[in-house]
């Protein structure tokens, strides 16, 4: 049990140093709440009826914000023993949606030949947050732990190499 508490600690203290500032932390994310732009459909005129409801494009603050909050919910479901909600919120980081195009292209011109780094990172956190969700749906709290540090050391390694650079 002190093991649990040190790791839950431990990744509390990584996941609001992680964040922003208290602004970024109270805003909702895209991913929850999704805004959308209003396009004419081509060859149409500008009639209300004639719009098309089109996602706002996710960017790389949005997505991390939200992640943040996926980490904070596994948090949760350690300090509650609530399996269920582990691997509900493991399964939200695993699954998580990309950025849009914009913000891709302005991260591959941010990071040149380091872009293939970056998706490495994303993909190890992927597997990871995988693994760890299998472990919550085996009721494996040790195992759940162990996936939880891997799970931060790959967030807080890509967060090392990259950050500061997309800023």
């Amino acid at each position: 049990m002190k093991q649990l508490a040190i790791f839950s600690l431990l990744s509390l203290f990584l996941m609001t140093s992680c964040e922003d500032s208290p602004k970024a932390q109270a805003q909702d994310s895209p991913v929850e709440k999704k805004e959308v732009v209003e396009k004419t459909k081509p060859g149409q005129d500008t009639k209300k009826d004639d719009k098309v409801k089109v996602p706002k494009e996710l960017s790389l603050k949005d997505l991390m914000i939200q992640l943040g909050k996926d980490m904070n919910g596994i948090n949760d479901g350690i300090w509650q023993e609530d399996f269920p909600a582990i691997a509900s919120s493991a399964a939200a980081i695993s699954g998580h949606p990309h950025v849009g195009a914009s913000t891709r292209a302005r991260l591959k011109k941010t990071l040149g030949k380091d872009m293939m780094l970056f998706g490495k990172g994303d993909k190890k956190v992927h597997d990871t947050a995988l693994r760890l969700g299998e472990a919550a749906k085996a009721k494996d709290m040790k195992l759940v732990l162990t996936e939880l540090t891997n799970l931060q050391n790959g967030c807080v390694e890509c967060h090392a190499s990259f950050r500061s650079r997309l800023r």
